[in-house]
């Protein structure tokens, strides 16, 4: 079995062995930016580090944040939306699609992130 796929059911187990989180969430998804957790730059940072992960130190000081947030503003990053995962507690999915920096043609990449309401990163 691919190692990507193992980790991705790995995570989907983490929250309560949901099924893949972007099938049946959309009706109940909101775009209201006020029921956002409360992630800093700390709860990633923690996440990536702490957790087996492909990415190490290293990679996270190549990582400039200040070009994140403008990709973010620019509008790179479209269509985010928040639900709440009833099988985890105070656990909320994010997802958005993302549009590629290099091929602006190309579909947007779908994303998530399931993160608990005071910050910090579960998947």
């Amino acid at each position: 079995e691919d190692k990507a796929k193992s980790r991705y059911r790995e995570k989907l187990e983490k929250l309560g062995g949901m099924t893949d989180p972007y099938m049946n969430w959309q009706s109940e998804a909101s775009i209201d930016w006020q029921l956002w957790p409360d992630v800093e730059y700390a709860d990633i940072f923690n996440y990536l580090i702490e957790s087996p992960s492909v990415y190490t130190g290293e990679s996270l000081k190549a990582y400039r944040s200040l070009d994140a947030y403008n990709y973010f503003v620019s509008g790179w990053v479209e269509s985010v939306r928040v639900v709440e995962i009833r099988s985890c507690k105070n656990t909320y999915l994010v997802t958005s699609r993302v549009r590629h920096s290099q091929r602006v043609s190309a579909t947007p990449v779908r994303t998530w992130v399931a993160v608990k309401q005071d910050g910090p990163v579960v998947c």
